[in-house]
């Protein structure tokens, strides 16, 4: 199996053959040569080498036909992503960002220590680690596992064993980097709409069935239950080669890893869910076991829903092409942002000083996914350059006629999310009944 980018055919298995000269060559690691072998990897290539692309042309391989779908494009021809991304390329052509993710170290052992504390039955401990937990994860494991920051190994190695109980890496890159980030709002290509497909709908061309129309009132207490076991059920459909669409038997389980991440999960199960049976009064034992996974997941999915799932940015799906036949523009008008900074603050005023702080604090707590179209055009670029760039992406899908969804503050975007839910399940689901 060969590499297709931008309708041709590579061979690229010098990157990690140890005999080869060429090994280790990518930057990027080898896992994720990997799993794109067998594929059409022009989005991955593109959006990934945003600081520009290597030359690969000694590894085209010629009389073999391209791994082609329905969505393949040839993203030299883009014109609208050719200038986004040499604008921004030029605009940071000489910033390092290592400190920027080094100062999450402090916090992630301080962490560490809360949750051994909340396993000794530490109150304070157990209402505060769910809270920091997810404000480390967001901000460390989402832009280490998009390449975004490449750190020692070792602490690559832990920081996705702190994070095992939420997420493990293959079922997620699986599921984000090879089926979210280029079929974004595709029905049945991207994996992350089956987070609630047993409870509600997302996107119009969805089926509705009649137990819907419940699923507004029960939305956010039903995900805060469910994360885990669907997370657990993306884990199984992988293995089977059922995560989406686009995956069947030529996508390279990773077994091995899977194995070990699901043992990492166990142990964590045995000290969230199951210890505190044995050390605690039932009650107490009850709330230390589901507090921290409750408030894991409504953070998750207040934080993560809210990003693709509205009325602006599910209009005009298709099944078998992106919106206006670009990888690109579909990026864009498939994403939202909220809670944005402001490009000019004047500090005499409350206003404008209350607006810095609040954005500050759903910058840090979302780990800049309130900046989600520039993330999913340049979805390697680490979270702390996200906000520096939008005003550049902002005048340039102007320049281009291209929608730019702004959805104002994080209130608002909540309150759209959820008018999206109850429009595409109550009233859809009550209009099947009759």
């Amino acid at each position: 199996m060969y590499w297709t980018i931008d309708g041709e055919v590579y061979d690229l298995t010098p990157l990690y053959d140890p005999q080869h000269k060429d090994y280790f060559a990518h930057p990027g690691g080898l896992t994720i040569l990997k799993e794109a072998r067998g594929t059409d990897a022009t989005f991955l290539f593109h959006s990934y080498h945003w600081r520009g692309l290597p030359n690969i042309e000694k590894y085209k391989v010629s009389g073999v036909a391209p791994t082609l779908t329905p969505f393949s494009r040839d993203m030299k021809q883009d014109l609208f992503y050719t200038e986004v991304k040499e604008t921004v390329r030029l605009f940071l052509r000489n910033r390092d960002t290592r400190l920027g993710k080094a100062i999450w170290f402090l916090p992630a052992l301080f962490t560490v220590y809360l949750i051994f504390e909340m396993f000794n039955g530490n109150y304070l401990a157990l209402f505060l680690s769910p809270f920091l937990y997810w404000v480390v994860l967001a901000n460390t494991y989402h832009d280490l596992e998009h390449h975004g920051w490449n750190p020692h190994p070792v602490f690559k190695f832990l920081n996705e064993v702190f994070c095992a109980w939420f997420l493990d890496p293959p079922t997620w890159r699986a599921q984000h980097h090879y089926s979210h980030h280029v079929y974004t709002n595709i029905l049945e290509y991207d994996a992350d709409l089956a987070h609630n497909y047993l409870t509600h709908r997302s996107i119009p061309r969805a089926n509705a069935k009649n137990h819907f129309r419940y699923s507004f009132l029960l939305y956010l207490p039903l995900m805060s239950l469910l994360v885990f076991p669907i997370r657990l059920l993306h884990t199984l459909k992988l293995v089977v080669g059922k995560l989406a669409k686009n995956f069947d038997r030529t996508y390279p389980v990773p077994y091995l890893e899977i194995s070990f991440f699901v043992g990492v999960k166990l142990v964590w199960f045995y000290f969230m869910c199951v210890r505190p049976f044995y050390i605690f009064t039932f009650w107490k034992a009850f709330l230390f076991a589901t507090w921290f996974s409750v408030c894991l997941s409504l953070q998750f999915m207040m934080t993560s829903q809210v990003n693709h799932l509205l009325d602006i940015t599910t209009r005009g799906l298709s099944e078998n092409q992106f919106i206006h036949n670009s990888w690109t523009k579909h990026q864009v008008v498939t994403s939202s942002n909220w809670s944005q900074f402001k490009t000019q603050y004047n500090w005499a005023s409350v206003g404008d000083c209350l607006h810095w702080a609040k954005t500050w604090f759903f910058y840090i707590w979302g780990g800049a996914l309130n900046y989600q179209i520039e993330h999913h055009l340049f979805p390697s670029m680490p979270s702390i350059l996200l906000k520096e760039i939008a005003p550049i992406v902002r005048e340039l899908c102007k320049k281009h006629q291209v929608d730019y969804p702004d959805c104002g503050d994080y209130s608002k975007v909540l309150c759209d999310h959820l008018l999206h839910l109850q429009n595409l399940n109550f009233y859809a689901a009550v209009t099947a009944m009759a």
